[in-house]
């Protein structure tokens, strides 16, 4: 999807031309790496198109000493403004990956976010009317970016009960149960 050369190591040149690009190439490298990364500032100027800087963990995070280990690693990604002397030479991105705790424990990879596809698919699961404790399975890897942590799944399930079965009491309630049970009297009819 991105072409890169390496420069030099950890520096490299790419195709990417605009905040979008930045932000799949991100999205993307942190799959492959199962690393998650926290945008620390992001510029535009007269002289780049952007420039944004990523950091695994943000130094003032306010996490216990467990998950905040002020890791070193970090991507640099400047994109130039197109002239005749950076019209092949565009993007550069600076991969730092020093870092200071293990990303493929277990314990590293349940820190993860979801991704979106795991959201969709969490949504479709209970479309077809499954029940909380069927979401979830415990066998599954402890990687958070295929199977997210009980409160995440228990969150979604919250915002997809509210979506589609309503408030949990007053008039909304009733509401539903009878706008349900007229739906399936004219399916069964």
């Amino acid at each position: 999807m991105f072409g890169l050369i390496e420069i030099k190591p950890g520096t490299f040149r790419g195709n990417l031309v605009n905040e979008v690009d930045i932000n799949e190439y991100i999205k993307s490298y942190s799959l492959k790496t199962n690393t998650s990364w926290c945008v620390v500032s992001s510029k535009m100027s007269t002289r780049f198109v952007c420039r944004s800087f990523h950091k695994k963990t943000p130094k003032e995070n306010n996490k216990g000493k467990s998950k905040n280990s002020d890791c070193r690693a970090k991507i640099e990604i400047l994109i130039k403004l197109s002239t005749k002397d950076t019209n092949k030479k565009r993007s550069v991105i600076s991969i730092q990956n020093d870092h200071n705790h293990t990303v493929v424990s277990g314990e590293a990879l349940s820190y993860l976010r979801p991704t979106i596809d795991v959201n969709i698919q969490f949504e479709a699961i209970h479309e077809e009317n499954i029940e909380l404790k069927h979401g979830i399975n415990s066998t599954e890897l402890t990687n958070a970016h295929i199977n997210p942590k009980y409160r995440t799944v228990r969150y979604w399930y919250d915002e997809w009960k509210k979506l589609y079965l309503g408030p949990h009491s007053g008039i909304g309630v009733n509401k539903n149960m009878i706008f349900q049970y007229e739906i399936n009297k004219a399916q069964n009819n």
